[in-house]
């Protein structure tokens, strides 16, 4: 009988997408303005995150973003 081998979850970091809304910037004027995202490296949604705050990198979204919202950019 064989024994189960436990594995540790190696955590690798990997591509996040960060999405804000609009509302989170202030009073910006330009109405075909939706939201703004950003993509960071990390290990891990609360790091992407972080990460994210300290990004000067921000791309203008020409769609409505109703929520903050962080994914990773490609599934598993």
């Amino acid at each position: 009988m064989s024994q189960g081998i436990k594995r540790e979850k190696i955590l690798r970091p990997r591509a996040w997408c960060i999405r804000i809304p609009r509302t989170y910037c202030g009073d910006l004027g330009n109405k075909n303005i939706g939201g703004f995202q950003t993509v960071v490296i990390a290990y891990d949604q609360r790091n992407a995150w972080e990460s994210a705050m300290g990004s000067e990198d921000w791309e203008m979204l020409h769609f409505p973003v109703n929520c903050v919202s962080v994914f990773p950019t490609q599934p598993v």
